[in-house]
This record gives C-alpha cells, structure tokens and sequence, in this order.
C-alpha cells in the first residue's frame, strides 16, 4: 500500500483524489480500512472531493470509487446527494437517485418523488427504481401517476410497484395490461403484489399469442394463487387457455411446468387429472402435483 494510505497524509483533496484513484485496485479488506480512513475526515474536505470524483467523465473507476462511498457513508451523505439531485447535469441527477436508492434510506423518499418529474428521463428512471428499492408507502401514488406519463417510464414505475405490494396499484397495473412494451412489468408487479382481484384481467393473457407473455402470465397467476390458492373462481380459464395449461405440463421448463399445476389444481380443471397423476414422481413437482389433484378432487 502506498503512503497515501497513511491517515496523516490525507488531509489534503490531491491525496483523497489520488487514494480514490486505485480504490479499486485493492484488495475488498483495504478498500473498507480506506473507506474507514475517509470517514474519519471532515466533511468540508470529504465530500468537495467525491463530488469532483463524480463530475470526472474521464475516469470511470474514480467515479465509481466516489459513488461507492457516498453511499458507504449513509445518512451522513444524504443532504449532499439532494443538493446534487438538483444538479444542473443531469447525469449528476441520475446518479445521485440511483445512490439514494442503494442507501435505502426513507429521508430520501421526498427527494425521490419530486425526481419522478425530472425534465430528464434517465433521472426519473432512477428515481423510480430506487423508489421500489427503498419500499416507502409514501411513493405509491406519485408512482402510479407516473404510470400515465412517458412510455419508458412506465417500465420502471410499474415495476416500483410491485416492489412496494400495494393494493391501490392493482387497476392502474391492469390498465396496462394491453400496453405492449408495458404489459410485461405490469404482469410481473401483479403477481408480486399477490391480489386476486388481479387474476380475471391477467387470465386473459394465458392464451396469448406471444409464449414469453403467456409465460410472465402464468407466474404471475401462480404466485397470486400462492397466497390465495382457494381464489380460483376469481379466474375464468378459458377452452383454449385451458389447452395450453395441459400442454405446459409437458414443457422442458420445470418452473412453467410448476405454475401450470398450480393454476390448473387452484381453478379445479378436472381434464388435468390424468397428467397431473403423470407428474406425481417427478422429482421437482410431484409435491405441487399431488396438491393440484386434491385440490381437484374436492371440486
């Protein structure tokens, strides 16, 4: 290690620039005893630095190195990262959201929403992941407002929301149901807030014609029936979307095939009786299998 690892020689911004300069060329054991070291330093010493580190378009592993202790830091960071979110750069703004969400700290959450309308897109994009990163109740609605806004907006928002598990996000979420481009976060937020009220709109998708669409579907139907597997009435299950069930019970994909049987026990579909008998030795779902027929045969 060099001598400018040496507590009494960074005092000045030229050492801390240079010691952020080869962060990453040590060691996981040094770069915490140098975080360590930068701490201990004023913040009118530290954070000038770290802002010029992250203004340095030239050099990517300084900036990082300046990312990755803005954040190390915690709370003690947050009021610059603000300031920063205000920046006249909007790379500067994209990167301060996406360091506030990897703080996880909920005295971010304000900033973050007022974020959400950003002129620039690329910062309301962070700002809305690291909104579903931190989790706060506070961001469900200024998320779903954000649903109606720019297209590539909705991707991340959409799935902030899932992120968050609330209720109020179920119609807006299926609004974009007949989004294209928009529908496969929406999908994957429905399932991962878990609301049957979700699954008349999303048993529609299961007989779609695009396979990966249908198969989003299918987990996010599975994964609500998880937590309500008596809510089977709440999903229709059509002729068709009925056939392509029974098919995936053939499929090579053990995850598809593991949805399929728990859609098809949850919604009593009796035809899936001789397969789902098949599937009961099968090593990865046989205990999925013989759930699916007692389901059925209490039909």
């Amino acid at each position: 290690m060099t001598n400018n690892n040496n507590n009494d020689e960074l005092n000045t911004p030229e050492a801390l620039i240079s010691l952020l300069g080869t962060y990453y060329e040590r060691s996981s054991d040094e770069q915490a005893r140098l975080a360590a070291l930068v701490s201990g330093k004023p913040d009118d010493l530290v954070y000038p630095v770290l802002e010029q580190a992250l203004r340095n378009d030239a050099n990517a592993n300084l900036r990082n190195a300046a990312m990755e202790l803005y954040v190390t830091f915690g709370s003690r960071s947050l009021p610059r990262l603000a300031m920063l979110l205000q920046d006249a750069d909007e790379e500067v703004r994209t990167f301060a959201a996406v360091m506030l969400g990897s703080m996880g700290n909920r005295e971010a959450v304000p900033a973050l929403i007022n974020a959400l309308t950003d002129g620039d897109l690329n910062v309301k994009h962070a700002a809305a992941e690291s909104l579903g990163r931190i989790r706060d109740d506070r961001a469900v609605l200024p998320l779903i407002e954000a649903l109606t806004g720019d297209m590539w907006l909705q991707f991340p928002a959409a799935m902030a929301l899932g992120e968050l598990a609330d209720s109020r996000a179920v119609g807006p979420l299926v609004a974009l149901l007949e989004v294209p481009g928009a529908n496969m976060p929406a999908i994957q937020a429905l399932g991962k807030i878990g609301d049957p009220v979700a699954l008349g709109p999303l048993g529609k998708l299961l007989e779609d014609e695009e396979p990966s669409l249908r198969e989003w579907t299918l987990e996010a139907v599975a994964a609500i029936f998880a937590r309500w597997p008596d809510s089977g009435n709440n999903l229709p299950v059509s002729p068709k979307a009925s056939g392509i069930l029974l098919e995936t019970l053939n499929s090579d994909n053990h995850e598809a095939k593991r949805n399929a049987a728990i859609t098809l026990g949850c919604c009593r579909i009796q035809e899936a009786l001789p397969s789902l008998v098949g599937l009961c030795a099968d090593r990865d779902i046989g205990d999925v299998a013989r759930k699916a027929i007692s389901r059925i045969g209490r039909s």
